[in-house]
């Protein structure tokens, strides 16, 4: 049973207040502007992308300079080439014993052991058997025959050396062009690697064109949505606000008991009745049963 002089609290309802805070007077016009101009931005047609090339193409120069190298690259080098025919001959042999300057240096070898046989050693015979009243005879014919043997002997001796060294001599070239051979033949790949070197440019050229298509293609890909990012970014701030605050309020039942029985009593009062009369007590029963409610 409640008591009369504590009384409880019970919620007997709600109250909702709502509240409207709107821009600095001063700002209105302003943030009006925004919007308008922010919209108008939104609707339309820039930003646009330059209308113009984007790369900057190949200047004549070095239009020309990528022609030649190509050409020089496709053509090949003509001294490369008569070295590597030039390789290929000593290579194959071509010129072992088949010196045309051989004979003339034999010749001129050979011509000091001439001059000896045909001025002294013949002479020399006749003389001796002349004098000796034997010229003509069996034994001038033998001497004449074995100085014309040591003369025979002596120019193959001297032809033979000098054809043994020439001989060696491009024997040993053979040698050397073999060594040569690998770095003539990586020559050829020093044309291949100019003409890559031209293909390179162009491939950059051609990259780099072909990306700013792309780069065009992605702007026009991505301006309703940047558009939109940006209309929104105008658009969006914290420029007034409007809220709503729900607050309840409470009764107290010991309170609300005191004053109806109170009031009962009151009306008892008022109606004749004593304190000591029901009646009056009844009232004040009612007064405080209302209280209640």
């Amino acid at each position: 049973m409640a008591s009369l002089g504590g009384g409880s609290q019970r919620p007997a309802g709600t109250v909702t207040q709502t509240t409207s805070k709107e821009p600095w007077e001063d700002q209105q016009p302003h943030l009006r502007n925004v919007f308008s101009e922010a919209e108008n931005l939104y609707n339309s047609s820039t930003p646009e992308y330059f209308s113009g090339n984007t790369v900057a193409p190949l200047s004549d120069p070095t239009m020309t300079a990528l022609n030649l190298q190509e050409g020089r690259a496709l053509a090949g080098s003509p001294l490369l080439n008569q070295a590597q025919d030039e390789l290929s001959s000593t290579l194959g042999g071509s010129y072992l014993n088949n010196n045309p300057n051989l004979q003339n240096m034999i010749d001129a070898s050979s011509a000091g052991i001439v001059r000896n046989y045909q001025n002294a050693i013949a002479p020399g015979i006749d003389s001796a058997f002349t004098k000796a009243n034997r010229y003509g005879s069996n034994a001038f014919k033998t001497n004449v025959d074995d100085a014309q043997i040591n003369l025979a002997d002596s120019l193959g001796r001297v032809a033979s050396n000098i054809a043994y060294s020439d001989y060696g001599r491009e024997r040993g070239l053979q040698n050397q062009a073999i060594g040569m051979a690998d770095n003539l033949s990586q020559a050829d790949y020093n044309d291949i690697a100019q003409l890559g070197r031209v293909g390179q440019v162009f491939d950059s050229q051609g990259q780099a064109e072909l990306s700013a298509d792309i780069d065009r293609f992605n702007f026009e890909q991505n301006k309703p949505a940047n558009k939109l990012a940006q209309y929104s970014g105008l658009v969006s701030g914290g420029y007034g606000s409007t809220g709503t605050q729900t607050t309840p309020f409470f009764n107290n039942t010991g309170a609300s008991v005191l004053g109806g029985a109170l009031g009962g009593l009151g009306a008892a009062s008022k109606l004749g009745g004593g304190m000591g009369d029901f009646g009056t007590w009844a009232m004040g029963g009612l007064g405080a049963l209302g209280g209640l409610l």
